[in-house]
């Protein structure tokens, strides 16, 4: 586990219970909101920990006044929850593309808004160290990201990755891999306890799509401090609904 926990909103990052997150995937403002309410009516919605909104499948993505009304939404609808803003570039496995200068408005923004406790900056970005002064300065805490869609690096990679993310100031580095074999899951399980006696803050690891699904449920066991799950659509290959997960997490943890 990791050496170091992190209040963020009603939640504690990094104890022995791993937070779920669900992710909100709509394109339009409307089917935004309606995806909030479903979710927050739905009968496992007790068990969420963050929301987080995936900026990059709205429409309107490059409007900033869209984006801060959603946003207002979202916290009325989820004042319990942890909210946490994301725009998942192509690259990473996203809906869209961003130009550095718009990334870096986009996270000031939403980190100013006052309405969201983390944001996701993809560490690998040439103005990524800008983009976590930028939500630092408003006292938002930062996810960094790293997706890797072909493969499983070795472990020390692995490592090598979350390790720089912190040196960066990222406050909870997280990685997702995809396995080829079942040998890779095992490969991202050893590189998640490595990085937790090593770093002095809350990691998130996952391997990918129906072959990773086991780092998705017992991840917590080797260190990674939330997962991620679903009420609606899915923001990742391999995802579970989150009764599932609560359930599992419910048996492991107890």
């Amino acid at each position: 586990m990791s050496k170091k926990t992190l209040k963020v909103g009603q939640i504690r990052l990094g104890a022995e219970r791993p937070a779920i997150i669900v992710p909100i995937t709509a394109t339009t403002a409307e089917s935004i909101y309606t995806e909030a309410s479903l979710i927050s009516n739905d009968f496992s919605f007790k068990a969420v920990d963050i929301i987080e909104w995936r900026i990059d499948h709205f429409e309107e993505h490059r409007d900033l006044h869209a984006i801060t009304k959603i946003l207002d939404a979202l916290r009325s609808t989820f004042p319990e929850q942890v909210l946490l803003a994301t725009f998942r570039t192509s690259d990473e496995g996203g809906a869209a593309e961003i130009s550095p200068g718009d990334y870096l408005s986009l996270v000031n923004h939403v980190s100013a808004s006052g309405f969201v406790d983390l944001v996701d900056v993809e560490y690998r970005r040439d103005n990524a160290a800008q983009c976590i002064d930028a939500a630092h300065k408003h006292s938002v805490r930062v996810v960094g990201s790293n997706h890797d869609f072909f493969g499983t690096p070795d472990e020390q990679e692995i490592v090598s990755r979350l390790s720089t993310m912190s040196d960066m100031g990222c406050d909870v580095p997280k990685i997702a891999v995809t396995p080829l074999s079942p040998e890779d899951v095992l490969v991202l399980l050893s590189a998640t306890i490595s990085a937790g006696k090593n770093l002095d803050r809350p990691i998130i690891t996952m391997s990918m799509k129906e072959a990773g699904m086991a780092s998705r449920l017992a991840g917590g066991v080797f260190g990674s401090s939330a997962t991620f799950a679903t009420i609606g659509a899915a923001s990742a290959p391999g995802q579970i609904p989150v009764a599932t997960v609560s359930a599992v997490l419910d048996a492991i943890h107890a």
